[in-house]
C-alpha cells in the first residue's frame, strides 16, 4: 500500500488547518552572474539544478513546516517529475492527493542572478481534465478542512462552485497581477484574503484594492512588495497599512519563494487566531528567511525560529 493510499484511507478524517488547492510542480533552477543576459552562443553556467517547488508547494510545506496539519491537491503528470513529486512529498511526510493528467507535470526554468533577483519561465502544462476528479476528493476534505488556499490554477477554477459551500475561509496568491487580467479577477473576487505582488502595480494599489473589496469578499488585502515589506489593507478599516521588510541578519542568496513563505506564516497567525498586524510580521520574517538558501522551498522556517523575532 502506497503512502497515499494508506493516507486516504486511515487519516482523511482527521483535521486539516490548511488544504492547498494547485500549484506543485518541477522548478530548474540556472545561475548566472547578472541580468540582463546579453545574447551569445553558448553561456557558461552551472551547476543547474532541479527541484520540486511551484507556489501550491511553497505554501503546503511552509504550513507543514510551522506544525500545521495540511494537505495538498493538485494534478501531476505520469513522468519524471510527478515521480519525483510523489517522493519528496512521501519524504516529508506530508499528505498529498492527486489527480494524474496527460498534459504532464508543471515547469519553469528560473534564471538567478549573483543578487538573488531571478526571472522565470513557466510552462503551465494546461490540463483538459474535468474537475469532477478533483471534486471528488474535495467532497472528502473539505468537512475536516479549516482553510483553504487556492492557487491561481484554470482547473482550480472549475472547483469554486464545490468550494463555494465550505465553511471556512478561503485565500489566493495573485502574483503579479496587472489589476487587469480577468483571469486572475475571478481569484480575487472570491477568496475572503487575497495576496498579491507589488511588482506590477505600485502606482494604482488603491484603485485595485477598492475593486476587490467593492466586487468581492475579501476581508484582508495584502501586497507584498519584497525589499520595501508589505502592504496591509482591511475590509471597513485600514488601507494600506505598510509593514517594513524585516532584516534578519544574513544575506540574500535566491528570492525564489519569498511571496509563497509569506504566505504560508501569515496563514499560520490566521489560523492560530493572532492579531493582523502579528500574521503580518510573521510574514515579512519568513519571507527574508526564505531568501538566504538556494532553491524555492528547500529549508522552509520552523516554529521556534519564526517566534524567536
Amino acid at each position: 500500500m502506497s503512502f497515499f493510499d494508506k493516507f486516504f484511507k486511515e487519516t482523511v478524517v482527521k483535521k486539516i488547518d490548511v488544504l492547498v488547492v494547485g500549484g506543485v510542480g518541477i522548478d530548474q533552477i540556472i545561475k548566472i552572474n547578472t541580468f540582463p543576459i546579453q545574447y551569445q552562443d553558448a553561456l557558461l553556467v552551472g551547476p543547474i539544478k532541479e527541484y520540486v517547488a511551484h507556489t501550491g508547494n511553497g505554501v503546503v510545506r511552509g504550513c507543514h513546516f510551522l506544525g500545521m496539519r495540511t494537505h495538498l491537491l493538485d494534478l501531476i503528470g505520469d513522468d519524471w517529475g510527478g515521480d519525483l513529486i510523489k517522493k519528496d512529498f512521501e519524504k516529508a511526510q506530508i499528505p498529498f492527493s492527486y489527480c494524474l493528467t496527460s498534459a504532464g507535470t508543471k515547469r519553469s526554468v528560473n534564471f538567478v542572478d549573483k543578487k538573488g533577483q531571478r526571472m522565470s519561465f513557466y510552462d503551465p502544462r494546461h490540463s483538459e481534465v474535468e474537475s469532477a476528479a478533483l471534486e471528488q476528493y474535495l467532497n472528502l476534505l473539505l468537512p475536516d478542512t479549516a482553510h483553504v488556499h487556492l492557487s491561481i490554477m484554470d482547473y482550480v477554477k472549475q472547483t469554486f462552485k464545490t468550494i463555494k459551500a465550505f465553511s471556512g475561509s478561503t485565500s489566493t496568491d495573485l502574483h503579479d497581477w496587472d489589476g487587469k487580467n480577468n483571469y486572475h479577477r475571478d481569484f480575487a473576487y472570491f477568496a475572503d484574503i487575497v495576496f498579491l505582488s507589488d511588482v506590477r502595480i505600485s502606482n494604482k494599489r488603491k484603485a485595485i484594492i477598492l475593486d476587490i473589496f467593492n466586487n468581492g469578499i475579501a476581508k484582508y488585502i495584502i501586497i507584498m512588495a519584497g525589499k520595501d515589506g508589505a502592504y496591509l489593507s482591511v475590509r471597513d478599516g485600514i488601507l494600506l497599512q505598510h509593514f517594513p521588510a524585516i532584516d534578519i541578519g544574513k544575506d540574500i542568496i535566491d528570492t525564489n519563494g519569498a511571496g509563497d513563505a509569506f504566505v504560508a506564516s501569515f496563514l499560520y497567525g490566521h489560523c492560530h487566531k493572532q492579531p493582523i498586524e502579528r500574521c503580518m510580521l510573521f510574514g515579512n520574517i519568513s519571507g527574508a528567511y526564505a531568501c538566504t538558501s538556494e532553491g524555492t522551498h528547500q529549508f522552509p522556517i520552523n516554529e521556534q525560529t519564526l517566534l524567536k523575532f
